[in-house]
């Protein structure tokens, strides 16, 4: 995510995109382990996911503010329930 982070705040939205997506992988591999220790981390971590997906990934109107804060905001909420894990 931090990768992400950094790409797009240099105005690089393809890799910021690419970035993303390997993290998008990784979670893939690890969210029923994550579902099973913290329902609530997994619940914060998905609807985290889908704001990136809605201003990074896939949105109407590209908005890189909104991309940036989305990408923070997950970062933050997977670093919280990291620490529980």
């Amino acid at each position: 995510l931090l990768a992400s982070l950094r790409v797009l705040k240099a105005d690089d939205v393809d890799k910021a995109q690419q970035e993303y997506e390997k993290f998008d992988d990784g979670w893939d591999k690890v969210e029923d382990e994550v579902k099973d220790k913290s329902r609530e981390g997994y619940e914060a971590i998905e609807d985290g996911m889908d704001q990136v997906k809605d201003t990074l990934v896939r949105p109407e109107v590209f908005e890189k503010e909104k991309a940036i804060a989305a990408l923070e905001t997950l970062s933050t909420t997977v670093n919280k329930y990291a620490t529980e894990l």
